[in-house]
């Protein structure tokens, strides 16, 4: 018949004949693959009153999330002197120290400003949230929303983290 494969709830596809590495227990199933659409918006550090354009989209593949965020805020952005932050990611990330997720900037027309120490920005997932922080690649410091010129500008960046 067509049709999907489906397997029984809690079950996955089994790899184990495989053993290919890995130090301990290596886990050998996959036992879940999804993709699906999220709304990120500015956050902490910023706040919004709209947005021209506002998508994310991710694929989850066992506890692996990678996701891509399109952000661009209409004019008239407040923001401060807290970490800068898009939240709204798909899912929380694990807790588990040293699980922590990062990502990069594909494309910004001008969000982080002209200052180098602040427009070499990368992102940061911390444990245990479901969004993220950019910091300063220069330095390792976060960025402020008070440091960034974010109104009618794009944030375009991919992160990856495990849940």
């Amino acid at each position: 018949t067509n049709g999907n494969l489906v397997l029984a709830n809690g079950k996955g596809i089994d790899f184990s004949d495989t053993s290919d590495g890995g130090t301990g227990t290596p886990g050998e199933i996959l036992d879940d693959y999804e993709t699906g659409e999220f709304t990120p918006e500015l956050a902490h550090g910023a706040t919004a009153s709209g947005y021209s354009y506002q998508k994310g989209y991710y694929t989850k593949v066992g506890n692996k999330v990678f996701a891509t965020y399109y952000v661009r805020a209409n004019a008239g952005v407040s923001t401060n002197g807290n970490d800068l932050r898009i939240s709204g990611l798909p899912f929380t990330t694990n807790s588990t120290a040293q699980k922590e997720g990062g990502g990069f900037v594909t494309y910004t027309d001008g969000f982080f400003g002209t200052t180098d120490s602040v427009y070499t920005a990368a992102t940061w997932v911390p444990n245990a949230s479901s969004y993220l922080v950019f910091y300063k690649m220069t330095d390792g410091v976060t960025v402020k929303g008070s440091d960034c010129t974010v109104d009618a500008k794009y944030i375009i960046g991919q992160v990856i983290f495990t849940v």
